[in-house]
């Protein structure tokens, strides 16, 4: 400015602004988070051939979005050919993410919860048929215009009005979005005496910082001790286009566990189980 110190500097106008954010900032709102009695309640209402596909697929996604701790973008970056299938569990691949700015891309494991409606493995085989996904590489989590099944993936702005329509159809406000998924299962994995790291990973999160965040002690631990835990297994491997010709063996019942590779499975309090 022609040589002249800028007025910004001031201190009288620093003052004035450091004034004006704090009479103007407003609280950070965190999404409430959502539990398994809600996916409970959302399964069994919207899930199934009594309902239809559109409501079918939301249902899928806010399990998978819990059990995954995945976010809005996560969810819509999923295409038919980024799952896989097998005995127990399913893989999702996520081509990038938003700690993942270089796209290098990662796997995350998500276990069955045989004889749960909100079981996020089942409700994803049932999509699977329904959509006919299979052998395609269209959006799992589609947009829908007028009721009719799209091959584009669901915008935020639709999936969070359409979370919010089947939110309040079991009678949550709007302190829930899209975002409580993410919140729900992690808050739930916290509250559950699980290592900080084993979750961590499987949120896919760099600071505890910004895990921490997602913490939420003062309302999570008596809904823990009432609710089954997520049945997870953290950050796999890439896919294998190999298959083995040997056959798996018969699955032998044991107690839920959080795996990490090369590193020690933790076992889930017998009081979390129903």
């Amino acid at each position: 400015m022609c040589g002249l110190p800028s007025p910004t500097t001031d201190e009288i106008v620093t003052q004035i602004l450091e004034g004006a954010k704090r009479i103007l900032a407003r609280p950070i709102k965190k999404r409430a988070p959502l539990t398994t009695v809600h996916l409970q309640q959302l399964a069994s209402r919207f899930r199934g051939a009594a309902a239809n596909v559109q409501d079918h697929m939301l249902v899928t996604a806010m399990s998978v979005g819990f059990f995954g701790f995945f976010r809005y973008s996560d969810l819509a970056a999923i295409t038919a050919q980024h799952v896989r299938f097998a005995r127990g569990h399913m893989r999702i691949f996520l081509p990038g993410s938003k700690t993942d700015q270089l796209r290098h891309g990662s796997s995350v494991t998500i276990k069955a919860c045989p004889g749960k409606a909100y079981c996020p493995m089942a409700l994803m085989l049932h999509l699977y048929a329904r959509a006919r996904l299979a052998g395609t590489t269209h959006p799992v989590f589609m947009q829908f215009e007028s009721n009719r099944q799209t091959t584009r993936p669901m915008t935020y702005t639709y999936c969070h009005k359409s979370f919010q329509r089947l939110f309040r159809a079991i009678g949550l406000n709007s302190d829930y979005g899209t975002h409580s998924l993410r919140i729900g299962g992690a808050t739930l994995a916290c509250t559950s005496q699980i290592p900080e790291s084993e979750w961590m990973a499987h949120g896919r999160w760099k600071s505890t910082t910004a895990a921490r965040g997602y913490d939420i002690p003062a309302t999570a631990p008596a809904q823990a001790a009432r609710e089954p835990q997520p049945l997870i297994l953290p950050a796999a491997p890439p896919f294998r286009r190999h298959h083995s010709s040997r056959a798996a063996p018969a699955p032998r019942p044991s107690p839920p566990v959080i795996l990490r590779e090369n590193k020690r499975s933790v076992k889930l309090p017998a009081r979390l189980l129903d």
